[in-house]
């Protein structure tokens, strides 16, 4: 592994600038990026959260409501849009994030990008934890926030196997947690800079 400040590191940071690692709901994104704010010199920022707007008293009000078992939605820019609407802004402002970071940056969130290959100069991965895994979590969070509908079985198996249907149709690696496939991402700029 390369280090950002040496010229190796650096180039290999250059070559990654923008990465996207997509995964499906209670994959873990925001327990990721808390627990790691960057890696290798990468900035790491789950969007999701990032796009959640409300006020401080908000956020707490929502935490205190929760354990009461009352739904509270988070606030964001994308209230009042359709689901369908909702993700196409969501899209559009993910790409915004990304094209405008002055340094290096990995933006994790929901898969599905209208058309990847259009997203020049952008690298995506999808992250898909063991089934049984991804499960657990789920019934972790489900446990917590039972109205939330993502968290159901059902709903987080097909999730599941539609983000796999779309990584393969679109030949995007797949990897088994987030810091792998940070790892290969930085591990392929730097030996592609090897070989230029």
């Amino acid at each position: 592994m390369h280090s950002p400040g040496t010229r190796e590191g650096a180039t290999a940071l250059q070559a990654v600038m923008r990465l996207y690692l997509m995964a499906a709901p209670c994959s873990g994104k925001t327990m990721f990026a808390r627990e790691h704010p960057s890696h290798r010199g990468v900035e790491i920022l789950d969007f999701d959260f990032e796009l959640q707007v409300g006020p401080r008293w908000h956020g707490w009000l929502r935490r205190a409501a929760g354990r009461a078992g009352i739904p509270i939605p988070p606030r964001t820019v994308l209230d009042g849009l359709d689901s369908a609407a909702r993700l196409d802004a969501w899209y559009v402002l993910a790409r915004r994030r990304l094209s405008e970071a002055a340094g290096p940056l990995c933006l994790l969130g929901p898969a599905g990008v209208p058309d990847p290959e259009c997203w020049s100069g952008m690298r995506f991965a999808l992250v898909q934890l063991p089934l049984e895994e991804h499960l657990e979590r789920a019934r972790l969070r489900h446990e917590r926030w039972p109205w939330d509908r993502a968290s159901r079985p059902t709903v987080v198996r097909k999730h599941y196997a539609w983000a796999r249907e779309y990584a393969e149709a679109k030949a995007i690696p797949i990897y088994t947690s987030f810091l792998e496939a940070l790892d290969a991402a930085l591990d392929e700029a730097s030996a592609s800079a090897k070989r230029a």
